[in-house]
């Protein structure tokens, strides 16, 4: 009866309201250690897995009223329990661990003496659709009048209406009496149950109460209660329309909050028992009763309640604030680009003259710009674009025409934001609005030869996106529309992910779709024709496609991220030429697969702020632009405080380190052999620290070292592909486990579990300043956890919830960056955390933490100004 047991929703959702420690992380489910209590508290069984995804074999401690009644190894893992009165326990487990397809799936029963009493066993298979679990999948557990009732999810391929099953076994001997298909208690009228959320049994009686999450077209998600006597009986239900779908504007807790809110909370009273409703925020007291054999339940009450936030991301305990005296503020003044050079492109065309028109931006202002070059790379003419003040936060999208105007898009983010579109003429620097325009999302133009331009719209909606593809007039009014609603029915005409448009010397309108890998062609007048699979075609080669552009001489030109990186082919799909990837010899490893085509059929890539032409082999023949010099800071994307007291700063855009002392002068450039960037992030152990003032970076062959000048050492290969050298020579390794290799690779030390015990799935060591010669530090969620040279664990802190992650790390201190900006400062002697906020860094500025060398001063760099902010710390 167990067979093909499905789970068609996650998993997680239903252990975790039965206290089972899941964590997932990175796509895979932990088994945490997790502990379970009969229901009137006096027995409690503790699981202990062995491996974190709950395969093999367990550790269990049975305890009643706190003495130890039973301590043992299981074969098994189980996965979730219940415990009677008398201290039996019964659950399930899979052999081979929660996300495999091998092993089996296990129902047993043990005694409160360790003794196995019975187990039932199925093998275990892939599952019967694409976003499945490994079946058979249990549900969760519950026992009711002294017999154990397993939850489980069912698919049966011959009978299409039973889902749900509900497997009865005998706690004397752990046999099975019988399998209840749940679809009986169902009414499909006018919703549709999607998630059966829990399964609890009523004290005093013998009721089980079932609890669906449902669904309506009018009301939403809304949820169901049920409760049922066996082997098939409804004694009472209960809907709340819509209870899932409650609106919350606070971006940090618009999660459900029914999905913890709505729960059937057991009475200690026999047959009582209450729901809580999430809509209403209120409390609904229920009373069973049996009079003449039949069953009541009467409703006793309602009160309000506050219901239990889930917390999102950005939402913080409070914590007390605190001032810091700034002792200086220091700008790390290395020479900066000059006010006129071009900073970064946005976008470029060429008009009918065969000029190159391009928007960028110019000095460290970043100054929106328009300019007008020959193919060789003079400037004719440039005009700066006067933007509205106050346009909200959003993106600008810059299109060239060939008449040698832009159209300039503002597009907001948010669901359904309205964007505003201009014309802007370079020769009289003014921007006309679109009158008609009244559109919103995302944004890509494709200009049409008689006036006016068809338009590509990612319009966002609140919990999904749709798409329109839409013919306008010079004025932004829409000819004729294309309209896609959210989600995907399989049919040609549907945008499913478009990404870009174009339009053709003979007419066609040609939307091309990165995850279809396909060209969608429509007529002028919008009639949809054909769709073309590039994947039959071109198969796993052409991925990652961002940019279609009409050919001259006929077809269409693709620029893609794969094996090929520039596609030329007919409306059919026919391959008239195919370019490699490509670099500039002293540019970005790769060019981008933003392409133009010119009126002479030439293509043309973007190479960072500059512009490369490729020949037809596709070698880059001439490169626009001059290159960013290694002695200016261009692009400031991250920065790292050593324990010398010397700030470096990495610039994106030449690949090097510059490095500061605490007054701001500049020491030391540090340029990568290879103009690539670091594997990592500065915060992500991109830096190392040797005694003598040399550091080394992450590379892609291991770490590059340089000394204290900057000068190129050799290359540190890495013995793990998770490694951090120390300048002893030995290294800490990270991953499934923490590990602390000696000099020659052997192991000095290796963890899989925090000392809590639990889990940690990636071992993050979350900034470089962390890892000292006598210590390093791991975080998990809000957990720091800190290792002394041995290896082994010295202190754990278990920082107030909402902060974490990347960290400083100092004797005395630990400092977490947050959002406002903010800085979260706890001490490590007295465990008392207090928030600052320092005065002098923006709201939208990044913030990289360190201490100076002698640890009494907070120091903060704001990368936005690229200042070097000294606070004084308290000496207690």
């Amino acid at each position: 009866m167990l067979t093909r047991i499905v789970a068609l929703v996650s998993l997680a959702l239903v252990l975790a309201a039965n206290g089972l420690g899941f964590q997932g992380v990175y796509g895979e489910w932990v088994v945490q250690p997790h502990e379970h209590a009969s229901r009137d508290g006096h027995w409690k069984l503790a699981v202990d897995p062995t491996q974190r995804q709950g395969a093999g074999p367990a550790d269990y401690e049975l305890t009643h009223d706190g003495q130890l009644a039973w301590k043992g190894r299981l074969p098994f893992t189980l996965l979730d329990a219940a415990v009677t009165s008398d201290g039996t326990f019964v659950g399930y487990a899979y052999t081979e661990g929660v996300e495999s397809s091998k092993g089996e799936c296990v129902l047993a029963t043990i005694g409160a003496d360790g003794k196995e009493r019975g187990r039932l066993a199925e093998p275990r298979h892939g599952p019967a659709g694409p976003h499945g679990q490994p079946e058979p999948n249990v549900r969760g557990v519950a026992i009711a009048d002294d017999q154990g009732w397993w939850l489980a999810r069912h698919y049966d391929g011959t009978r299409d209406d039973v889902e749900h099953v509900l497997v009865r076994i005998d706690l004397a001997t752990g046999a099975r009496i019988d399998a209840v298909p749940l679809e009986l208690f169902r009414d499909f009228e006018g919703r549709n149950y999607e998630v059966l959320k829990s399964v609890e049994p009523l004290a005093g009686f013998p009721l089980l109460a079932l609890h669906w999450r449902t669904s309506r077209p009018a009301s939403g998600d809304g949820a169901h209660f049920e409760l049922i006597e066996l082997p098939g009986n409804s004694v009472w239900s209960l809907e709340l329309p819509g209870d899932y779908g409650v609106d919350d504007d606070e971006a940090d807790e618009r999660f459900e909050r029914a999905t913890l809110a709505v729960a059937l909370r057991r009475g200690v009273e026999p047959g009582r028992f209450s729901i809580v409703a999430a809509k209403p925020e209120e409390r609904v007291e229920l009373q069973v009763s049996r009079v003449d054999e039949r069953w009541s339940v009467l409703e006793l009450g309602r009160s309000p309640v506050e219901l239990p936030r889930l917390r999102g991301r950005f939402v913080r305990d409070p914590v007390a604030s605190a001032s810091l005296v700034r002792i200086a503020q220091v700008e790390l003044a290395a020479p900066r680009v000059a006010d006129d050079a071009l900073r970064a492109i946005s976008a470029f065309g060429f008009d009918r003259e065969d000029r190159i028109m391009l928007a960028g931006v110019v000095g460290d202002a970043r100054r929106p710009e328009c300019r007008v070059l020959t193919t060789d790379g003079a400037l004719l003419a440039r005009a700066p674009v006067p933007l509205p003040a106050g346009l909200g936060e959003g993106k600008t999208h810059y299109f060239p025409f060939p008449d040698g105007r832009w159209l300039v898009v503002h597009a907001l983010f948010g669901p359904r934001a309205p964007s505003k579109a201009w014309w802007f003429d370079p020769k009289t620097c003014e921007l006309a609005p679109l009158e008609q325009w009244s559109e919103s999302g995302d944004i890509d133009v494709a200009p049409l030869a008689k006036g006016g331009f068809v338009a590509l719209l990612d319009i966002s909606e609140r919990y999904t996106s749709r798409h329109s593809l839409i013919r306008c007039y010079p004025d932004g009014k829409a000819l004729w529309r294309f309209d896609d609603d959210a989600g995907y029915g399989g049919t040609d005409i549907e945008l499913l992910s478009p990404d870009s448009v174009c339009v053709t010397s003979s007419g066609e309108v040609v939307v091309v779709d990165p995850v279809r890998e396909s060209l969608q062609i429509f007529q002028d007048d919008g009639n949809f024709v054909r769709l073309v699979s590039l994947e039959d075609v071109y198969g796993e080669s052409l991925r990652y496609t961002s940019e279609i552009e009409a050919h001259p001489n006929g077809g269409v030109v693709i620029g893609a991220a794969g094996d090929i990186a520039v596609l030329h082919c007919d409306l059919e799909g026919k391959q008239i030429a195919a370019l490699p990837p490509a670099r500039v010899p002293d540019g970005p490893s790769r060019l981008s697969s933003d392409v133009e085509v010119a009126p002479d059929g030439s293509i043309w890539c973007r190479a960072g702020a500059r512009l490369a032409r490729l020949d037809a082999r596709g070698t880059v023949e001439r490169v626009l632009g001059e290159s960013e010099k290694a002695n200016e800071l261009h692009s400031v994307s991250d920065a790292w405080i050593d324990r010398r007291g010397r700030v470096i700063l990495l610039d994106y855009a030449t690949k090097c380190w510059h490095v500061f002392d605490a007054e701001g002068k500049r020491t030391a450039i540090a340029a990568l052999p290879r103009r690539e960037p670091p594997i990592a992030r500065a915060s992500d152990e991109a830096l190392v620290a040797g005694p003598g003032g040399e550091f080394w970076t992450r590379v892609a062959q291991g770490w590059q070292r340089f000394d204290a000048d900057g000068r190129a050492l050799d290359i540190v290969a890495e013995r793990a592909r998770q490694e951090v050298p120390l300048a002893d020579g030995r290294a800490w390794t990270y991953g499934l486990e923490l590990g602390l290799l000696d000099p020659a690779g052997g192991v000095l030390a290796k963890h899989e579990r925090l000392p809590d015990r639990r889990w940690f799935r990636y071992a993050r060591i979350p900034a470089p300043q962390a890892v000292r010669a006598d210590e390093v530090a791991l975080v998990q969620e809000n957990v720091v956890c800190i290792y002394g040279s041995n290896g082994e664990p010295v202190e754990s802190h278990e920082l107030p919830r909402g902060w974490g992650g990347d960290i400083a790390l100092s004797g005395r201190w630990i400092a977490c960056p947050g959002a406002g900006p903010s800085v979260l400062l706890w001490s490590r002697a007295t465990r008392v955390a207090f928030e600052f906020v320092p005065p002098d860094i923006g709201a939208k500025s990044s913030m990289v933490l360190g201490f100076s060398p002698d640890e009494r001063e907070l120091w903060v760099v704001d990368l936005e100004t690229r200042n070097l902010l000294r606070y004084a710390l308290p000496e207690r």
